[in-house]
């Protein structure tokens, strides 16, 4: 209620509660295909709930565990420790109020593992295993100018429409990450060890906008 109350004082008082869609997967798994380099990418998980009210505009996600994995390979996102069913908590949980004046975006990471592998984000990218740093580098610009090369006409009416009422203009999104217990696993190419980098509480923030720069905060 405590998080209502930021969005219902905007509202008028005639205007009633919209209908709450909930919807509940016990367990699921997805096959991605990426490319020829890296295969396809498994996706698994268990206990995922999803919450939606119309008005005010709430939606709330939880994932009770999630894991992906390169096909025939190690896993890539995994929990750091297996907890007893007592202790379980959710791996995953996000939230937003859309009707906010600043509408904000809140995720909570928790137990979860990120692993990192040199040879894997090479796969990622469709880069060969002996490329070097300036060719790491020219696949991810060449993939980069892809994404954000929108062709003229779209340009040209995004462009007409905002003329036509300036003073509608896209909210400046606000997203909160909070990382309990986590960790990135380091993984040395062509060596056994292996390093783990803990994330026990830490706080990720930032503000997308067009009319921004990206300025990111990480406590």
């Amino acid at each position: 209620m405590k998080n209502l109350s930021t969005v219902t004082k905007y509202l008028p008082e005639d205007d009633r509660p919209g209908i709450l869609t909930f919807a509940r997967i016990e367990t699921y798994e997805a096959r991605v295909s990426i490319n020829e380099k890296f295969s396809a990418l498994l996706l698994a998980g268990q206990c995922v709930r999803l919450a939606h009210v119309g008005l005010p505009s709430l939606m709330a996600l939880e994932v009770g565990r999630f894991t992906a994995e390169q096909e025939g390979e190690e896993k890539l996102v995994r929990e750091v420790l297996e907890m007893p069913p007592s202790e379980h908590l959710p791996m995953i949980m996000a939230r937003m109020i859309g009707d906010e004046i600043e509408p904000i975006v809140k995720i909570k990471l928790y137990n979860a593992c990120l692993e990192y592998r040199v040879p894997t984000l090479m796969a990622i990218l469709g880069s060969a295993e002996e490329a070097t740093l300036e060719d790491v580098v020219l696949d991810l610009t060449a993939s980069v100018m892809t994404i954000t090369d929108l062709p003229p006409t779209t340009l040209a009416r995004q462009s007409s429409g905002s003329s036509e009422d300036p003073k509608v203009s896209a909210k400046p999104l606000h997203i909160d990450v909070l990382l309990r217990d986590c960790a990135l696993g380091l993984n040395p190419r062509d060596l056994p060890s292996k390093g783990l980098f803990v994330l026990a509480n830490t706080r990720f923030t930032t503000i997308l906008s067009t009319s921004q720069e990206l300025d990111a905060t990480l406590d």
